[in-house]
């Protein structure tokens, strides 16, 4: 008989990038999930290879310990600065939304699977299993605009939600019914040219909502990018349509002149200005001396001018 190996209950080694022997379509994998990309798809798309070849690369880059489940980078040390990586462009970030959906009806595929474990991995998405609803927590969404970000995360969401019923026999979606609360959902700009500079001069930066006090929008940065961003609990979709996008729509129309270069330049004017107002004043000295001498003294100046009126007559 065959003695049967104990399964070690080590985890395995995890180095850091720099240490692991990475093929260079697994750094180009690396770097797409750093720029954010979130799922396989979207790598083999901007790859330009098959989606078996990104699955091969992923499953390798996990043994390495390089990234997890979901697609998350580990041991990658610092990301730098999004400005510094190749091929960046503006575009807006959807993320950390979830929603709990009351089960409508569910047989006992949903209870065995239940019983077996109830955190449940659907795409990227994380599924947590409750008695009556489901609680479904979304990846990121990266678009050019406000709008798309929305309509990739309720397409998403709707195809979570079908994967789920014919995978677990729930009953989730029917017109109609108000069985959905959506929750969280935070909108930004990425690779945001202000945000880096106060991300680089460690400020913050923190506005909140002027109706009830809570914060809506600060300067972030995550997965390396920076970031300017919606965070308002029920209304961050409306702070990003109605005041970030229109906001960056206007500078990249019209491109004005950033506030720090107009400080500068106040500062050169004012300087400036006091040097041409001294050369005026020695200039004006110069060319008419008696417009800018001292005032005659008042009494000499009046006896000047009693005896400029003097009658003639005997001289005294």
């Amino acid at each position: 008989m065959k003695k049967s190996r104990k399964k070690s209950s080590k985890k395995p080694l995890t180095l850091p990038i720099s240490r692991t022997g990475l093929t260079p379509t697994e750094k180009k994998i690396i770097h797409q999930i750093k720029v954010g990309c979130v799922t396989q798809n979207q790598i083999a798309s901007r790859l330009k290879i098959t989606k078996q070849a990104v699955f091969h690369h992923i499953k390798n880059l996990r043994k390495k310990g390089v990234i997890g489940k979901t697609l998350t980078l580990y041991n990658t040390g610092s990301q730098g600065s999004a400005k510094k990586v190749k091929g960046d462009r503006y575009f807006w970030r959807l993320h950390g939304e979830h929603f709990r959906i009351w089960i409508l009806g569910h047989g006992s595929k949903y209870e065995s699977s239940r019983a077996k474990s109830n955190l449940i991995h659907v795409g990227d998405a994380t599924v947590e299993l409750y008695d009556n609803s489901v609680r479904v927590h979304l990846g990121s969404f990266f678009g050019d605009t406000v709008a798309e970000v929305k309509r990739q995360s309720y397409a998403e969401f709707r195809r979570i939600c079908r994967t789920m019923e014919a995978r677990l026999g729930v009953y989730l979606l029917k017109s109609g019914k108000h069985n959905i609360k959506r929750y969280g959902g935070e909108i930004a700009h990425t690779n945001d040219p202000m945000a880096a500079d106060l991300n680089d001069e460690d400020k913050k930066l923190f506005v909140p909502d002027p109706i009830d006090g809570k914060l809506a929008l600060k300067v972030d940065r995550s997965h390396g990018l920076h970031e300017f961003e919606a965070v308002h609990p029920e209304r961050a979709d409306i702070h990003a349509e109605d005041y970030l996008e229109p906001f960056y729509f206007d500078l990249i129309k019209h491109r004005p002149q950033l506030l720090s270069k107009q400080d500068a330049d106040i500062q050169k004017l004012a300087f400036f200005s006091k040097e041409i107002a001294a050369g005026l004043a020695s200039l004006i000295k110069l060319v008419s001396p008696e417009i800018v001498g001292e005032a005659p003294d008042s009494a000499d100046s009046k006896g000047r001018e009693q005896g400029s009126q003097r009658p003639a007559g005997r001289p005294l």
